[in-house]
This record gives structure tokens, C-alpha cells and sequence, in this order.
């Protein structure tokens, strides 16, 4: 995967502030994992600025805003420099989690995750300027769970891992709430 942002190598994370390419290899057996091939409508996600109306809801977050429908619980954990908010559709199911702060993300989780999956995508998070933002990943492993992780460093972090379809559709209905509070 061609990527100008970031590139996760062996040894650890780097950042690339300028648009360089990078060629990573790596082993894969062709029987078990598979790339969703994107097309053009899909190969970004444009997350729109916020406005005030939300009327299935409440509006949580900063910097990036996430709606809750009526009638979903979320739990709220905020220390020094983060906040985060767990939210779940059901007791026997993993949650959603939702963080915010400047410290705030997950390349190595989406790396793990993308190596253990049978099927899996990455787009790029851009705000309506077109100004690249952060990235999109999400695939099911192979006991057909799902995982998802929007990911806008520094920012905002949305994700969930290793739940069932019909949690899947909820979370991604948050997730794909989502908008920038301040551009």
C-alpha cells in the first residue's frame, strides 16, 4: 500500500510530512487475506464541518464530532489529556470507543489488525477542503467479526474490533456521523 502520510514498517511508526511514497513488502498467504479493491467514489471519506442540528441526539466530542441516537449509552472517561466515551448497543457485545486528545492514535492497532484480516480497506479522512486528515481502515477478521478504526491523529480516534454484524451497522452509523467542529 502507497501511503503519503504515514507507513508502518517492522520497527515502528513514521511520520512523513511531505508526499513521499513508500514501498513496504510483506508476506502474505494469497488463501486467507484479501484487500477490498476501492473505487473512486470510496477511496476517501470527506467528513463535513458540524452544524447544530442533530435531531436523533446528542452531538459528542471536540474537534471532530461524533452523533449519539437516542436511547444509546455511553460512558464517559476523561483524565489530563484525553476524553473518551465507551459506547455500547449491548452488555454481551464490545464497545465503540471514541477518544479525543493530542496524543490521540492508532497506527500500530490498525497494522495488527490488517494482518489478521481475511478482508480489509483503507481510504483517507479528508475534511470539504480536500486537506487530508487522517485514515479510514476497517475489515473483518476470520471469525467473521468486524473491526473499524477512524483514525485522525491528534484529533480524534473512533474504533471497535472483533464485533458482529448488527453492531458493526450501529457503530458505523456513528462513526459515519462524524464532522469537523473546527476545520
Amino acid at each position: 500500500m502507497v501511503n503519503k502520510w504515514r507507513s508502518v514498517l517492522l520497527s515502528g511508526i513514521f511520520l512523513l510530512l511531505a508526499p513521499i511514497y513508500v514501498l513496504v513488502a510483506a508476506r502474505i498467504d494469497p488463501h486467507q487475506a484479501t484487500s477490498v479493491p476501492l473505487t473512486e467514489e470510496n477511496k476517501t471519506l470527506v467528513v463535513p464541518p458540524c452544524t447544530n442540528a442533530n435531531p436523533n441526539g446528542q452531538w459528542i466530542g471536540s474537534g471532530i464530532k461524533f452523533a449519539l441516537p437516542k436511547g444509546i449509552k455511553a460512558k464517559k472517561i476523561a483524565d489530563i489529556d484525553y476524553q473518551e466515551y465507551l459506547v455500547h448497543v449491548s452488555k454481551d457485545v464490545k464497545p465503540l470507543e471514541l477518544w479525543w486528545g493530542a496524543l490521540v492514535s492508532a497506527p500500530l492497532t490498525t497494522q495488527k489488525l490488517m494482518q489478521t484480516s481475511i478482508r480489509s480497506q483503507e481510504r483517507s479522512i479528508q475534511d470539504s477542503t480536500k486537506r487530508e486528515r487522517g485514515f479510514d481502515s476497517q475489515g473483518q477478521d476470520s471469525q467473521g467479526n468486524f473491526w473499524r478504526v477512524f483514525d485522525v491523529p491528534g484529533v480524534a480516534l473512533a474504533k471497535y474490533e472483533g464485533v458482529p454484524e448488527q453492531a458493526r451497522r450501529a457503530y458505523d452509523t456513528i462513526i459515519d456521523s462524524s464532522c469537523l467542529d473546527r476545520p
